[in-house]
């Protein structure tokens, strides 16, 4: 009787013909994740809303390491908490229960070492403070920080892959990536934001004194 069993075929270099297919595949969702990493850049540079910038910068993040939630903390010049954009979070119940996140904890820490946070079990690390009320538990975290001019301008939180494995190396690195090109556009956005509002404070200037006319109203624009 013969035995249909057969060895994995081999490469010159020793790896099998599963180990090459196996590295395709991987090389292959990194050029997916790659584009789509490009492809969310360039919609997030087109659009001149700070507010859309910010969502489109979570949006982007979750999409990218397939998390199930992700939030981008915007801080203030004190380094406090004072806007926060959400997916996979009900933001508007959580601010009214809780309010904005605190310096402290595991959002602390990014915030003080403005280097990229990466944890396999949120409750068992030492830093943890636990969740506020109405929070959703959350088991893996990752954070990056945005910077603007050498500043950081708020931190990108993604907690919980949906396949349920922590987040790696990569995950890290395209995330760091997204923030370094999230920083430009933060960027653009505030000057244009500036730019806006100093072209109507000039227009306003420029609008005449009306007389008195009463009983009539008189308007100009």
């Amino acid at each position: 009787m013969s035995d249909d069993r057969r060895e994995p075929r081999s490469l010159p270099g020793g790896e099998s013909l599963e180990d090459l297919n196996a590295q395709v595949r991987q090389l292959t969702l990194g050029q997916r994740r790659l584009r789509r990493l490009l492809d969310a850049v360039a919609a997030i540079s087109a659009d001149m809303d700070m507010r859309a910038v910010l969502q489109h910068i979570v949006d982007t993040g979750v999409d990218l390491v397939a998390a199930r939630y992700g939030a981008l903390g915007v801080l203030g010049e004190d380094g406090e908490f004072v806007d926060l954009i959400t997916v996979g979070v009900d933001a508007e119940r959580l601010l009214a229960e809780s309010g904005l996140p605190q310096r402290h904890g595991l959002l602390g820490s990014l915030i003080t070492d403005r280097r990229p946070l990466r944890v396999d079990d949120v409750a068992a690390d030492p830093r943890s403070v636990g969740f506020p009320a109405g929070h959703p538990p959350m088991t893996t975290l990752v954070g990056v920080p945005l910077t603007v001019r050498g500043t950081v301008y708020g931190n990108l939180y993604l907690a919980d892959k949906h396949d349920g494995t922590p987040f790696g190396d990569d995950d890290e690195a395209m995330l760091t990536a997204l923030a370094s090109a999230a920083g430009v556009s933060i960027e653009n956005a505030r000057l244009y934001e500036r730019l806006k509002m100093a072209a109507e404070q000039f227009q306003r200037r420029m609008l005449p004194v009306l007389p008195d006319l009463a009983p009539l109203r008189v308007e100009a624009r």
